[in-house]
């Protein structure tokens, strides 16, 4: 259940299907033991601003769009704001229990009344939040690990960037034969940076 609206929700979409296959298959387990599954985000806002009450997506191929790739996954979006034309009043009576409203439907009922019981089993509770924690805390340690790479590689380039300008200004200057000017630069960074603009090497 998602009420509030945040750019990374299509890769947490991702990150939760992988949860999902991971605590299914095993190492050394065959392909086919994972079977069709779903991820499904219930929203009350509209994400993608197609004003659709269901997005569903599958994997399919880029240059031909009647090519599936079958892999079993589905992800799908319901948008509790959306237009309600082209799908079903079962769904619509669940949209509308999810909005916030008195469940109408039987099923919507029966959901209502599972929830009371959830909220109720203290044994399910303490399960449910360790397994939330849990989720969360890889999250936070996939983004942080990511985070880390992409710094770490940050400074990778930016220091072999440095290296290829001073290269490149040592170059110039020996071609020209001004040995005083690279003898100071060696010295000093400050008019390191100036040759560097003035002979363009940076900008």
């Amino acid at each position: 259940m998602q009420t509030t609206s945040y750019a990374e929700l299509p890769k947490r979409s991702r990150y939760y299907q992988d949860v999902i296959d991971l605590n299914i298959i095993e190492k050394g387990d065959t392909y086919d033991i994972l079977g069709v599954s779903y991820v499904i985000f219930i929203c009350t806002f509209d994400f993608f601003k197609k004003d659709r009450s269901v997005y569903e997506f599958e994997n399919i191929c880029v240059d031909d769009a009647n090519i599936r790739l079958n892999d079993g996954t589905h992800k799908i979006f319901l948008n509790t704001k959306g237009d309600r034309d082209g799908i079903g009043r079962e769904l619509q009576l669940l949209l509308d229990y999810f909005d916030g409203r008195e469940p109408e439907s039987k099923l919507a009922r029966d959901m209502q009344k599972k929830v009371f019981e959830a909220r109720g089993n203290d044994q399910w509770r303490r399960e449910y939040m360790s397994y939330q924690m849990e989720l969360n805390q890889q999250y936070k340690n996939g983004r942080a690990e990511g985070i880390e790479q992409g710094i770490e590689q940050g400074m990778k380039q930016g220091v072999q960037q440095a290296t290829d300008n001073i290269n490149k200004l040592i170059k110039v200057l020996l071609s020209q034969k001004k040995y005083d000017e690279l003898e100071k630069m060696s010295e000093d960074k400050e008019y390191q940076n100036e040759l560097m603009k003035k002979y363009n090497i940076i900008e």
